[in-house]
C-alpha cells in the first residue's frame, strides 16, 4: 500500500526523548500533520507500522542521494 510519494525519516526513539537525536533513523511516509500540535503521523516502511502523534523534530526530510 503506498501511503505517500515523499520518504521521510523517524528517529528510532522514545516519545520521551530529551535532546537531538544521534541515533538511527527508518524510512517513514507521513499520512497526517498536525501543524498546531507539532506532530504527526506515520508509516514505518520496513514494517508498515503506523506511528501516531510523534514530535514534528522526530521527524525529518529523506536525506538525498548522490549519483
Amino acid at each position: 500500500m503506498v501511503h505517500g510519494t515523499k520518504l521521510y525519516q523517524i528517529a528510532a526513539c522514545s516519545p520521551n526523548h530529551v535532546g537531538k537525536w544521534e541515533g538511527a533513523w527508518e524510512e517513514c511516509y507521513v499520512v497526517k500533520e498536525d501543524l498546531v500540535e507539532m506532530t504527526c503521523s506515520a508509516v514505518v516502511v520496513s514494517d508498515n507500522v503506523v506511528c501516531k502523534n510523534i514530535a514534528l523534530r522526530f521527524v525529518r526530510p529523506m536525506e538525498s542521494e548522490e549519483l
